[in-house]
């Protein structure tokens, strides 16, 4: 009621502050509002008595989009959209999303490749990489390939997978058909995998379907692409973005997977601080693999936020040429 109240505008810097489960916590509260009496509004809000007289509060799907647009994106509000379940409070995607990988990746590698191409359509990319990197190579590629095909799928395929995941995973929650594009989804889960996976499921994807594989790349943003996509004054807004120990901790990193990021980074500030960072990250030990690679997603995750809210300008990848399966 507080933020709704308040507008996008002035809702603004308090959706900013939020995390995604606390914007998808306030999103799935506010479907439920339908119209809130005065009495109720300045009970819950006493500083705003004198603005709010004798105007209702209604909420509608137009309204909370709106307010939601200010600090995300249209991906982002359609994964929490879409995710809201009215009769059990969290959607069997959500519940999907936080279930343990190993279970689910056991689970989800029994099944045909188009049934997890589904699943992972509707999962947080986050969630569908730590999956993704429990597949084999030659199923994930599979996966990967159908992934294309999922918004194309037939409302009685669609509620299959359903059945199935209720009856022998979760029981009991409602599926939706996802509307993102594919070559945005499979991108967005790549942008979480390790590098030597993503790597290696890009390899088939190129062999495979040459079109899809450029279409992706094209939606990927990791820390190797910093030098070609971010400008170089960004760099220190940046740098106040991300904490000082997971910049050193993924610049670390950078050593051995990103040399050319690392360096853009040390360049791209003033000398000065560039100095103490280079005598940081020469101090601490190398981080492991796995440290390293988490530390860099950080860093691509603020970089990402703030392109999506206007803070910075991500360039777009150089246009290739045009391929055909």
């Amino acid at each position: 009621i507080v933020i709704s109240t308040l507008g996008p505008t002035n809702a603004e810097p308090l959706l900013r502050g939020m995390n995604e489960e606390d914007v998808r916590s306030f999103a799935r509260a506010s479907a439920k509002i339908d119209e809130v009496p005065t009495r109720v509004v300045e009970n819950v809000i006493a500083e705003f008595i004198d603005g709010l007289d004798d105007k209702r509060l209604s909420m509608t799907s137009d309204k909370l989009k709106s307010i939601l647009a200010s600090v995300m994106s249209d991906d982002a509000i359609e994964r929490i959209l879409e995710d809201m379940d009215e009769s059990e409070g969290r959607s069997i995607w959500e519940k999907l999303s936080n279930s343990d990988p190993v279970d689910l990746g056991n689970y989800l590698s029994r099944e045909h490749p188009q049934t997890v191409a589904v699943v992972l359509s509707r999962l947080r990319p986050e969630a569908a990489a730590k999956l993704m990197q429990r597949f084999e190579n030659e199923f994930g590629e599979e996966v990967i390939l159908r992934l294309a095909s999922v918004s194309g799928l037939g409302s009685a395929v669609m509620d299959a997978v359903k059945s199935s995941i209720e009856d022998d995973f979760l029981r009991g929650a409602r599926m939706r058909k996802s509307k993102r594009k594919p070559d945005e989804l499979i991108g967005s889960i790549f942008n979480f995998l390790a590098g030597d996976k993503r790597d290696e499921l890009m390899q088939g994807l190129e062999e495979k379907s040459p079109s899809l594989a450029v279409a992706v790349q094209r939606k990927m943003f990791t820390f190797n692409d910093i030098p070609a996509r971010v400008d170089r004054a960004s760099i220190s807004m940046i740098l106040r973005e991300v904490e000082n120990e997971v910049m050193i901790k993924a610049l670390k990193a950078a050593e051995k997977n990103a040399p050319e990021s690392k360096a853009f980074v040390l360049d791209n500030i003033s000398k000065r601080l560039g100095e103490q960072m280079a005598e940081q990250i020469e101090t601490i030990p190398t981080p492991s693999a796995r440290e390293g690679e988490e530390a860099q997603f950080e860093v691509v995750g603020a970089i990402r936020k703030m392109a999506e809210r206007g803070a910075i300008n991500l360039a777009q990848p150089e246009e290739d040429e045009a391929l055909e399966d």
